[in-house]
């Protein structure tokens, strides 16, 4: 499956890196190879919530944001500890939180979509033009993400994690893992040599699409992403790595 995050690319538009239009060409190329994914493309200007979405934490990643969420949405704090321990360890919570919060535009919004209306939710589960999506055997609508408070919204996210455990290979699961096989399942377990790309989207059009990598790694654009970059990016941006 293919992504383009949410964060990255909104990172990237409003550092005037990224057109308006080329989202909506990306959109189209998204819809094509994606299905049951998390995908998000968004603009500063056209980030789409419900009226009672939750207000922007602020702070940067990791312990601050942790202490920071723990005491505004308490019950979720103490929901993706949960969570974390059915993944196997719970300071999983650390990474999940992480990627809840920088996917959701620091608003850990479970109603937050991207513009076409493509995505929803906490780690943006990706519908491109279709009415529902299965995860794990289950059938969700937009809306039906849309109705749960965030709290709920955790167990559809527990489950995304636990349809793609099998990548691991019976390992337990890393930071890393949490990060990757939300953006590119397919490099779960793969060297630092691994470079991101598919058999109908080249390199270096994966790494366009997601210009905020090589942009805070001061990279060319164009060149193509790796887990080493990966990595990198993740560390520079404060996400926690085991």
């Amino acid at each position: 499956m293919y992504y383009i995050s949410f964060f990255i690319l909104w990172q990237a538009l409003y550092e005037n890196k990224f057109s308006v239009s080329s989202i909506n060409q990306y959109n189209t190329v998204n819809q094509a190879v994606l299905s049951g994914a998390t995908s998000a493309s968004f603009t500063s200007q056209n980030i789409s919530t419900q009226p009672n979405s939750p207000p922007i934490i602020s702070g940067d990643f990791g312990e601050k944001m942790y202490k920071k969420t723990e005491q505004t949405y308490p019950d979720f704090f103490k929901k993706a500890k949960e969570i974390a321990r059915k993944l196997g360890n719970e300071s999983l919570y650390k990474p999940l939180l992480t990627t809840m919060y920088h996917e959701s535009a620091r608003t850990f919004s479970p109603s937050i979509s991207a513009p076409g209306n493509v995505t929803r939710g906490l780690i943006q589960f990706y519908f491109g033009q279709k009415k529902e999506i299965k995860i794990r055997n289950k059938i969700y609508t937009r809306q039906s993400l849309e109705n749960m408070t965030r709290v709920m919204q955790l167990d559809v996210v527990l489950d995304f994690y636990k349809q793609w455990e099998y990548l691991l290979n019976g390992k337990s699961w890393s930071y890393l893992d949490i990060y990757i096989v939300t953006f590119w399942p397919a490099g779960v377990g793969k060297p630092d040599s691994y470079i991101l790309q598919k058999k109908n989207l080249s390199a270096e059009n994966v790494a366009k699409e997601n210009p905020a990598f090589n942009k805070i790694l001061k990279r060319p654009f164009g060149e193509p992403l790796t887990i080493a970059k990966l990595k990198q990016y993740y560390r520079l941006q404060g996400f926690p790595l085991n």
